[in-house]
């Protein structure tokens, strides 16, 4: 409320106003995801009204009967047999679950433009002490519900929510609370507008280290460009939080890799460690994100040594002639040798283990929680950087 000199004839002191320079572009729809924080309840991810459409949504976009659609005329009697003789171009409503959020005023809260005017006006108006911060994080237990809610979960409450929080997005601090997500159509315009045909897929639920540089620097010597793609979903106890890794590999591409040559994305699956048959699952996937081949390095998807190190390899050669259009680029263990003083693989190196530096994940995140040293030879600077301040944090 206004003092009430101003409400009765004196006008409010004038103030700055923010203006559009001061703002970052809201991130696009399909970005709104928030992951659940590691050990927090037993989802590892909350999944948004996006995610839900392949199952709840009253998609026409086939001849099969779509569900939870009611007919826009017709009547109950109608209703009753409808579904035995549907087509595509019936006119019907979508009563589904995303359907019915999606466009509704509750599901669009946190992307109304006159929200966030009206925010940053109350915020320049109630410019006094800590009252733009109060505002923000009572407007958003609304307009930004479950970002708001896992902040407090990460942060006990402690901390509030703020604009920033939700605009955020790629590698910005609180980038968490939006997400690194694109979908398939979103990946095949990136392609097109780099003029990709040949596309290379990296599948990866950790941060890129050298050996994994080399792979991708390897399917970019023969690719028009590498899809970096992030799981995004649930992986092992211990495994880097998603919201870390990405950040670690956008430090990576950034200083490492010619521009335009990589892009980085991240999708929203959880690591199901099954060996052969999930590089298959990785492939197809990629195959509907525009993806010509699928790097599949050895032991892809494996867990401990359940599978043999080139399962995954052989069962691409298993598959019917053209059952699946994304091809698999077959790769040995990758690492730096100190003889070849380079990185090498299996297959292109002939010294011993002696010459070889391969580090475990286990070795590597006790060095990290312990605050020791890695061999530049195994990571970059950079990314060794943002994990360590993720393992300090952790302590």
């Amino acid at each position: 409320m206004l003092p009430l000199k101003y409400v009765i004839g004196e006008p409010p002191p004038p103030a700055p106003m923010e203006t559009y320079d001061d703002k970052i572009l809201m991130p696009p729809a399909t970005y709104d995801n928030v992951w659940v924080k590691p050990g927090v309840g037993t989802a590892s991810q909350y999944l948004t009204s996006d995610q839900c459409i392949g199952c709840h949504d009253a998609t026409q976009n086939s001849t099969a009967p779509p569900n939870m659609i009611y007919p826009a005329s017709g009547g109950d009697q109608f209703a009753a047999n409808f579904l035995n003789n549907f087509t595509p171009h019936d006119a019907t409503y979508n009563l589904s679950p995303y359907g019915e959020w999606r466009t509704s005023m509750m599901g669009l809260a946190g992307r109304d433009p006159v929200f966030y005017a009206q925010l940053a006006s109350e915020r320049t108006i109630h410019n006094q002490k800590d009252l733009p911060v109060t505002i923000q994080n009572l407007c958003f237990r609304c307009h930004g519900a479950m970002g708001k809610r896992q902040h407090d979960i990460d942060t006990g409450g402690k901390e509030p929510f703020l604009a920033e929080y939700v605009l955020a997005w790629g590698d910005q601090p609180k980038a968490k609370y939006g997400a690194l997500f694109m979908t398939p159509k979103e990946t095949r315009a990136e392609f097109e507008r780099l003029g990709w045909s040949r596309v290379a897929a990296f599948q990866t639920r950790n941060p890129m280290h050298r050996s994994h540089e080399y792979l991708v620097k390897v399917a970019v010597e023969t690719c028009d460009g590498v899809l970096v793609h992030s799981l995004l979903g649930a992986v092992k106890p211990g495994d880097i939080p998603a919201e870390v890794r990405t950040r670690a590999i956008a430090a990576l591409i950034d200083r490492y890799f010619v521009a335009a040559s990589v892009v980085q994305a991240g999708y929203p699956l959880d690591m199901r460690y099954a060996g052969p048959r999930e590089a298959l699952l990785h492939a197809l996937f990629r195959q509907n994100y525009g993806c010509s081949h699928l790097i599949v390095g050895r032991d892809h998807a494996g867990v401990g040594k359940y599978y043999g190190p080139f399962d995954a390899h052989r069962i691409f050669d298993e598959l019917p002639a053209g059952a699946l259009e994304t091809r698999p680029i077959k790769m040995d263990v990758t690492f730096w040798c100190h003889r070849c003083y380079g990185m090498a693989s299996a297959r292109t190196c002939p010294h011993g283990e002696q010459d070889q530096l391969q580090v475990s994940g286990t070795q590597l995140r006790a060095w990290l929680a312990e605050g020791k040293s890695v061999p530049p030879e195994f990571s970059r600077p950079e990314v060794l950087e943002i994990l360590r301040a993720y393992y300090a944090g952790a302590r």
